[in-house]
């Protein structure tokens, strides 16, 4: 399946005809920040739980829509790896909704095969963990030793 911006225009009325949902995968598509923002404004009206965006075309504004998005509070579960670009201001964008007293996140994947998870973007998401009380399982693409898990 190859969902891009004008595939979600059509699917995303439906969608919005649901109060909740507790997964959608769009995983291996072309959606890109023309489609995180389509999908933000979803997010707005729908409660999604558990969403799934691995292997798409989303880069730091697109996810910042989607960050932003009115019921991303109740996302338990955010799946971004092999997106567009993994890097300091994607990891800032991230560590800002984590640090949030209102998130509900329990699982994040992130991170990259195509290039090394840098250190000091671990360390900014784990600050942003600090006061965060609803983690309880992050898994990093893209370390030098293979998937980083923690639990």
């Amino acid at each position: 399946n190859q969902f891009g911006t004008r595939e979600l225009t059509t699917i995303l009325p439906f969608l919005k005809s649901w109060e909740e949902l507790d997964y959608l995968s769009l995983d291996g598509n072309c959606i890109d920040n023309e489609g995180a923002q389509l999908l933000a404004e979803t997010l707005d009206t729908v409660k999604i739980r558990r969403l799934s965006l691995n292997r798409n075309q989303i880069s730091k504004e697109g996810l910042s829509c989607i960050l932003s998005s009115q019921n991303a509070r109740y996302l338990t579960s955010l799946m971004i790896s092999d997106n567009e670009d993994i890097g300091s201001a994607v990891i800032d964008e991230i560590a800002r909704f984590l640090s949030r007293a209102t998130t509900s996140l329990k699982l994040l994947a992130v991170g990259s095969h195509r290039q090394c998870f840098r250190i000091v973007w671990f360390e900014k998401l784990c600050q942003s963990l600090q006061n965060n009380t609803t983690m309880s399982k992050m898994s990093i693409v893209g370390s030098l030793h293979g998937p980083i898990e923690i639990f």
